[in-house]
């Protein structure tokens, strides 16, 4: 009896699986997924900078949770162009003009908080710099992913673009991480 009820189990499941629709994405869900990340971006950067003025618990916290909702943006977009099967020239154009857009926002966060540790180590909460390491950690991962699906959807004609993009973002983040090593 156990097992004719484990086999009915299984055998739901994997219809259910089967039955599941694949959702395919498209450029404009991945667009709308880059606007979100430039917002969060300035939402960092506007955190990062009130830290710099004032230094506060408060404002290093706030700077925390800001890195969050972007890595949260960033694995949102991730997943909308893995699972984008194809995009046109004029799609992949457009993808890359916002990217290239996003890039400088996300190099001045990145030099920002590098210069920012001892600030973070001045704080009554001494894990604070140990979160801005994690932070850094996760978002470059997370960003590396972004970059590679983006790369391997993008047109052979715009792949030197997108690699130079995607490296001085690299760069940005090595250094950013090296900061707090």
């Amino acid at each position: 009896m156990r097992f004719s009820t484990s086999l009915f189990t299984l055998a739901v499941a994997v219809v259910g699986v089967i039955a599941s629709p694949v959702v395919k994405r498209d450029a404009a869900t991945i667009e709308a997924d880059i606007a979100t990340i430039g917002t969060q971006i300035t939402v960092l950067n506007n955190a990062i900078n009130a830290f710099t003025t004032g230094g506060t618990l408060a404002q290093g916290l706030a700077v925390h949770t800001a890195s969050g909702k972007l890595d949260t943006a960033v694995k949102a977009a991730t997943a909308a162009a893995a699972a984008t099967p194809s995009l046109s020239e004029d799609d992949g154009t457009t993808i890359l003009n916002s990217v290239q857009t996003l890039e400088t926002g996300i190099l001045t966060a990145l030099t920002n908080i590098s210069g920012l540790k001892a600030k973070f180590t001045a704080l009554p909460v001494g894990n604070l710099v140990a979160l801005v390491k994690a932070d850094l950690n996760t978002l470059n991962a997370d960003t590396v992913a972004f970059e590679n699906a983006l790369i391997a959807l993008s047109p052979a004609d715009l792949l030197d673009q997108a690699n130079t993009i995607a490296s001085n973002i690299n760069a940005g983040f090595a250094s950013a991480q090296a900061a707090y090593a």
